[in-house]
């Protein structure tokens, strides 16, 4: 799924786009099942907005735990991060169309909350975000990333040309059917939805087991775990597995080794 000439470009802009990851019979399940689960969703909360979110999304539907199982989708996070890694969140992102930006404002950071400003910088490559486009237009302005290409290796923060938005940010235009990869470190933002066309997005987040996921526990209750799932989940076969992994600790390791030959 990945090239080296890929992978180095992503290791030098912090980003890349991977275009028709997903056979488009599965990208219109993942659309009926966001819509479905945001219409439940919002029958509790008692309200709609610009931008609706769902966190820990993997527990809510089958669908999005065959995409993280795919052994093709998988081998991305295990060529960028090594094969010790858990799933770290689940995320539903649907922006409405013709939006503002006075209704939704332009905000550039970087992901990882408190491990932005609690390492010492340059910071470590630790998480890596991979976000499906299920839907939206393929114009600029459309509830699309904005990047700062190779702010990845940047220490500090990125010199700004206006009071929301840094020099060099781009727009990173993809169709339905897409994977974006980000590294957290890369500062970045989403643009408010001028289209006429709704932005449904899916985003895993990955990164080693030895770090706390950010929208879950564990992966107790979850369907049809089989030893795959479960190490992305936290899983482990010893008391000291997720800091000195075994074999048993990290079937990942195993199962790409097979299909490399």
């Amino acid at each position: 799924m990945i090239t080296t000439d890929q992978l180095d470009q992503f290791n030098d802009q912090g980003f890349l786009v991977i275009r028709n990851t997903i056979p488009d019979s599965t990208r219109k399940a993942l659309e009926a099942v966001v819509d479905r689960l945001q219409e439940v969703d919002l029958a509790d909360k008692q309200g709609d907005g610009v931008r609706w979110d769902m966190r820990n999304c993997i527990r809510k539907d089958p669908c999005f735990l065959n995409l993280l199982r795919d052994p093709g989708l998988l081998s991305i996070p295990v060529s960028i991060l090594g094969w010790n890694i858990k799933l770290l969140t689940s995320h539903i992102v649907k922006i409405a169309p013709n939006a503002t930006t006075a209704e939704m404002p332009i905000l550039f950071h970087q992901d990882g909350g408190a491990i932005t400003f609690e390492l010492a910088e340059p910071l470590p490559q630790l998480i890596l975000k991979m976000g499906y486009c299920i839907s939206g237009d393929t114009e600029h302005d459309a509830g699309q990333l904005k990047v700062v290409p190779g702010s990845n290796r940047l220490v500090g923060p990125p010199i700004m040309k206006t009071e929301t938005e840094p020099y060099g940010a781009i727009d990173v235009v993809t169709r339905p059917g897409d994977l974006t990869l980000l590294d957290w470190r890369c500062w970045h933002a989403v643009s408010p939805n001028k289209s006429s066309v709704v932005r449904r997005n899916l985003y895993f987040g990955f990164g080693p087991r030895w770090l706390m996921p950010m929208d879950y526990e564990s992966g107790e209750g979850l369907p049809n775990v089989d030893p795959v799932i479960a190490q992305l989940f936290g899983s482990k076969a010893s008391s000291l597995g997720h800091y000195l992994p075994s074999t048993e600790d990290t079937p990942l390791k195993a199962l790409f080794e097979s299909q490399n030959g």
